[in-house]
């Protein structure tokens, strides 16, 4: 969506920023339950469930949804200024990789992890 209303340069910008915070996301969060896991596999099943838990409601709950409520939800999406919203949501993100990175290099201790 956001490729047919900006420019292409600018889409394409777009895509390559939302995808690097989106995998720092990942990565910090991945750390942070690896870190607290007994092994991969675990660590593994916790990072499935959690996305499960995001995402099977967010791709099933337009179904369940009135119609009117749906038109009011796409009246307001389509108010929005796009570039002001993307850029919004580019700083969230940025903030949370912020948080996450930080957290991850203080509980994170190699020498502990070398002498076990």
């Amino acid at each position: 969506m956001i490729i047919t209303i900006l420019t292409p340069s600018e889409g394409w910008l777009g895509l390559l920023i939302f995808s690097l915070l989106g995998s720092l996301l990942l990565s910090g969060m991945g750390v942070l339950v690896s870190l607290r896991a007994d092994s991969v596999r675990q660590a593994y099943q916790r990072m499935s469930i959690g996305y499960l838990v995001l995402l099977l409601p967010l791709t099933f709950a337009p179904n369940f949804l009135p119609q009117e409520t749906l038109r009011q939800i796409s009246t307001w999406l389509a108010g929005l200024n796009m570039l002001q919203t993307a850029a919004g949501a580019g700083a969230l993100l940025l903030l949370i990789d912020v948080v996450l990175i930080a957290i991850s290099l203080a509980r994170f201790q190699r020498a502990r992890l070398i002498a076990d």
